[in-house]
This record gives structure tokens, sequence and C-alpha cells, in this order.
């Protein structure tokens, strides 16, 4: 599997917008955008990229969620490339609804769908076990507080529990430079503060009961 983030060097805010392919380019490989982002360098990049005899450039789109700066460049790929796009919510303008726990081609490797939430109700994750990749769209993996409004505690804690138990060298988030040194340490500090923050929320409830 090939993974290039074609919103390197980018001019105006955007997302990342990572480019799949298979790391041969094979005729059942599945050529995909994991988020579009929004800075016209990222079809200035993809179309620099070569796509496989015969193929789309395309084939796929996944939208992590519905935030502007993940998806304003959609149309502009649905015109180019006529891709398939899937994502959680209706309102990605997508083709496929995809479910906590579907499995998805993507490059030459098979990812699991992980709905995440917290960031946006449609937030979702990808994982690839065969390739210990992770791609986690705006989800805060890095949690440091045990005050934690900002994620639903529940699902959250069952993500990280799960990351935390598999195989897993990078993770590509939605923003910013992938972590691949210390990503498992990340998942497990992060599990711990939100179930320490669970901890203390019952102490406080039983305190004033």
């Amino acid at each position: 599997m090939k993974i290039i983030n074609l919103a390197e060097r980018h001019n105006t805010y955007t997302s990342n917008a990572y480019l799949v392919t298979g790391s041969y380019n094979k005729p059942d490989d599945i050529n995909a955008l994991i988020d579009t982002g929004r800075d016209p360098v990222i079809i200035e990049n993809l179309l620099k990229e070569p796509k496989g005899i015969g193929k789309s450039r395309v084939e796929r789109v996944v939208l992590t969620h519905s935030h502007y700066d993940h998806k304003e460049l959609l149309p502009q790929i649905k015109e180019m490339f006529n891709p398939t796009v899937y994502a959680y919510s209706t309102e990605c303008d997508c083709d496929k609804i995809l479910k906590n726990g579907d499995t998805i081609k993507l490059g030459d490797s098979t990812f699991i769908v992980l709905h995440i939430g917290g960031h946006t109700e449609d937030s979702i994750g990808l994982y690839c076990e065969k390739e210990g990749v992770f791609f986690s769209g705006d989800a805060p993996m890095k949690i440091m507080s045990n005050r934690n409004e900002y994620v639903d505690e529940e699902k959250f804690l069952n993500i990280l529990f799960y990351l935390a138990c598999n195989r897993l060298d990078t993770i590509y988030p939605g923003h910013g430079p992938p972590v691949s040194n210390k990503n498992h340490s990340w998942i497990i500090d992060s599990l711990l503060c939100v179930k320490q923050g669970q901890a203390l929320k019952e102490m406080e409830m039983e305190r004033k009961a």
C-alpha cells in the first residue's frame, strides 16, 4: 500500500487529503482518497501521481466527517473522476453510508470502519490491521486531560481499547504529520485519561448523592 498526503505544501487552510493506492497499481487495486481537503494544490498533486493502466485516478472517496475543510473539493473530484463516495452521514453528499464495523478496500488493503463520534457525530476512523495503519480524521487521539467533555466517553474508550490491543504502526491524522514513533503510548495514555475521567465523575456523583 502507498499513502501520499496530497495536501503537503498547501497554500490555504485545509485538512490532509490522503491518496491510497496499491503498491504495484494492479488492476484490482482501488485508487482512493481519504478526505478531499479544500486547497486546489491537492488536485494538482493528484494529477502528477501514477494511477495504473486503465484505471481512474480516484475510484473511491472516504470522508472522515462532514466539516468543510475535509470535503470542499468533493464536487470537483466527482466531476473529474466520478468516484464512489463513502461517509457515515448523508450530509457528506455520499453514495454509500458506512457503519461501524464495515470493511472497505482502499489501495490493496482492507480497512475496518470505526465510528468515533466526539469531534462530530459522523466522525469515523479507518484501521488496517495488515499495515498497522489508522486514519483518525480529526478525532483527538492524544488526550492529555481527564476532563473528557469533548468525546463520547464510552464509544471513544472502546475505540482506544481496540487500537491498544491491535497492531498500530502509524497514525495518519486529519491535520499535521503522521505519528509513527509514539503512537501506541499515545493511545494507552489517552485510554488512561478517559478512564480516569470516568472514575472521577462517578466518585463526584456518589459524593453528591
